[in-house]
């Protein structure tokens, strides 16, 4: 049984509002929970990418590496997705993503 709170989470998203019931069943139904330790990296930025996270508790720091050094680009908290543009545009990740606190995503694995 998929928790209710899960539904609204994405139902609240731009790229799943407008998805019936159904279909977010589907997407839920593939997905996991996750959680990382205040400090840990989601990802790299360069790996491959299989999965995006949505964002259910916590704040984590997006960031890149320039020139030697490590450039925040901004952080995201609850209700954000982490991570899909790799899987939109098939490529690398472009930055990496690390937990500013204790968080928990649903990870939407599409392999």
């Amino acid at each position: 049984m998929i928790p209710e709170q899960h539904f609204d989470l994405l139902r609240r998203m731009p790229v799943f509002g407008g998805l019936c019931d159904g279909s977010l069943q589907l997407i839920l139904s593939r997905g996991r929970m996750v959680t990382w330790a205040a400090g840990e990296y989601l990802f790299h930025e360069g790996a491959g990418a299989e999965s995006f996270f949505v964002l259910e508790q916590g704040t984590v720091i997006v960031e890149r590496q320039w020139e030697g050094k490590t450039l925040c680009l901004g952080r995201l908290k609850r209700g954000d997705c982490i991570g899909e543009m790799a899987i939109i545009d098939l490529l690398p990740r472009s930055a990496s993503v690390r937990a500013d606190v204790n968080c928990v995503a649903i990870e939407i694995t599409l392999a």
